[in-house]
């Protein structure tokens, strides 16, 4: 259990930087939302799959999974879906927001993975798990400066995008816990890249294949962004989520949001006062404390 609420925590600390780096690179090399999340799907899916070829195939199915069937591929690649378009409109509601803001709305998206588990799948949120996302939540309030007049100045598209982005990553996080789990990490990881590719570019049309711009910087910012976005956390939710459950895997998450706010902080120049990092120290509480009694019993 613990070491798989490690793995979750530093996929989320992984997709914390994203957003500072994405704004960096709009402003300053003007790239399109639309190209940056498609060059990260698809590079991160070419490495997914170079170190899948180096992988043995998994081993002949246990006395306990025989009874259970197979995840078809097909299945695993449109779970993935859910992955690339919450980035997608991740990234569009970063361009319109600050970094520091947009991350703190998308801290929804831990109250929605136990909505979905509860309503979906019939599973309560266990006690520790509701005190967790009332500190996140309060967190979240305090780290967004959200509980003054800056509230009213944010751009409602912006924050419309984010909060479906939320939805969409809960959707990730709940089909991360339950889809493919019979696979090697890496590989299940490949096929989620895979399906999130094939849809971003039906959807975008990006031309970077075409024009040659993904040899240059452009490929260079792409593989960062593969890195950071579609390698590492995939690869490191698709081995702790199903070790932590989808419950808590949610609020291990929530370490995305000092991250960012950090990143956003020393790059970008945006002010993060005191009660802000008071509601940071919150929701980095309630990334602890329902794993104290956990850790010792692992």
């Amino acid at each position: 259990m613990f070491k798989g609420a490690v793995f979750v925590f530093l996929g989320a600390c992984s997709f914390g930087v994203l957003s500072t780096f994405m704004k960096l690179s709009v402003q300053q090399y003007h790239y399109t939302i639309g190209d940056i999340v498609c060059v990260q799907a698809f590079l991160g899916m070419l490495v997914l799959w170079f170190i899948a070829t180096f992988i043995k195939k998994e081993k002949e199915v246990t006395d306990a999974a025989v009874s259970a069937a197979v995840t078809p591929v097909w299945k695993v690649m449109l779970a993935g879906i859910s992955t690339g378009l919450s980035a997608y409109l991740y990234y569009l509601g970063v361009n319109l927001l600050p970094a520091s803001v947009a991350i703190v709305i998308l801290m929804n998206y831990t109250w929605m993975c136990l909505l979905i588990e509860l309503l979906v799948y019939r599973k309560k949120p266990t006690p520790p798990q509701l005190v967790s996302v009332a500190l996140v939540l309060a967190g979240t309030l305090l780290a967004g400066g959200l509980l003054n007049d800056k509230l009213l100045s944010l751009n409602l598209g912006g924050v419309t995008y984010v909060l479906c982005a939320a939805f969409v990553y809960a959707v990730s996080i709940t089909s991360s816990g339950r889809v493919g789990n019979e696979l090697h990490p890496i590989r299940k990881s490949a096929l989620f890249v895979t399906g999130s590719t094939i849809f971003l570019f039906i959807l975008l049309r990006p031309g970077f294949l075409f024009d040659g711009s993904l040899f240059g910087l452009f490929g260079l910012w792409g593989l960062f962004f593969a890195v950071f976005g579609t390698i590492i956390p995939p690869i490191f939710f698709a081995v702790g989520i199903p070790r932590t459950g989808v419950g808590l895997g949610a609020i291990m998450t929530s370490a995305e949001l000092p991250v960012a706010v950090l990143a956003s902080s020393i790059l970008l120049h945006e002010q993060v006062t005191a009660i802000q990092w008071g509601g940071i120290v919150l929701i980095l509480s309630a990334l602890i404390l329902p794993n104290l009694k956990r850790r010792s019993a692992d």
